[in-house]
């Protein structure tokens, strides 16, 4: 009977001592959420206008009469460079390939009912041959020209859209000799003072409104190379009261 009793006691005591395990666990783990939500809410606030900024400097706002009212700005907080790389391989490619073709009217304008004529006509007009070489399947939405490699000579830089696409660029492609050598699919790819390589700049998630991520990359030894990489915080502005 006393032995019976002693081994109820402990099984008793084990199990208080689970469920305690339980709410412990249970209530760091909603402080770490919390915390987390938090976090991820919130964006820094200044009661600046909005119109001071112009450019590739917004991200994005609310407009009106040509002003804007609000407007989250690119230029945040800016972190510590760090040599760990979290922009993953699969985000750009080095592979070099050849330069696509230059395509005659007949292999553009080939959708019914002249749909996407006038763009595409846009198109040309704005960029020549090189709109030839990506319609009808994709447009330009900008086109660099800016040393990468240190040999004196500019590389061009295109930055291309599927056809009515959103989010776009959907590519980069720095173009070398009629040639591919570099392709991301990050926001921009920015100019070095050096001509050094370039800076990718890219999202973890897509459209994200709170910060963005800065990838260094020089050339060395016919590679283009991620050195060091930085995260820039987006911070909120509105109208003046």
């Amino acid at each position: 009977m006393k032995a019976n009793s002693r081994l109820f006691i402990i099984l008793l005591i084990f199990l208080l001592l689970g469920i305690l395990f339980l709410v412990l666990n249970t209530g760091v783990s909603i402080v770490k959420n919390e915390k987390q939500e938090n976090k991820i809410e919130k964006i820094l606030t200044l009661n600046i206008d909005p119109n001071y900024f112009a450019g590739s400097e917004i991200w994005s706002g609310s407009r009106g009469d040509d002003k804007w009212s609000s407007a989250t700005i690119r230029e945040g907080y800016r972190s510590e460079p760090t040599t760990k790389i979290s922009l993953s391989t699969g985000n750009y490619n080095q592979e070099i390939t050849n330069f696509p073709e230059i395509k005659a009217n007949k292999d553009i304008y080939i959708m019914e009912n002249n749909i996407g004529e006038d763009l595409f006509t846009e198109q040309i007009s704005k960029y020549g041959d090189i709109a030839r070489k990506f319609l009808p399947e994709n447009i330009i939405t900008s086109v660099e020209n800016f040393d990468v490699d240190k040999d004196g000579i500019d590389e061009k830089i295109i930055s291309i859209c599927g056809l009515w696409g959103n989010g776009c660029p959907h590519r980069i492609l720095v173009v070398k000799n009629n040639q591919i050598v570099f392709s991301t699919n990050g926001l921009s790819v920015l100019k070095t003072e050096s001509n050094n390589g370039f800076t990718i700049v890219w999202q973890k998630e897509y459209k994200d409104p709170y910060g963005e991520m800065r990838t260094r990359f020089v050339f060395d030894d016919g590679k283009f190379i991620p050195i060091y990489e930085q995260e820039v915080k987006y911070f909120y502005t509105k109208t003046l009261d």
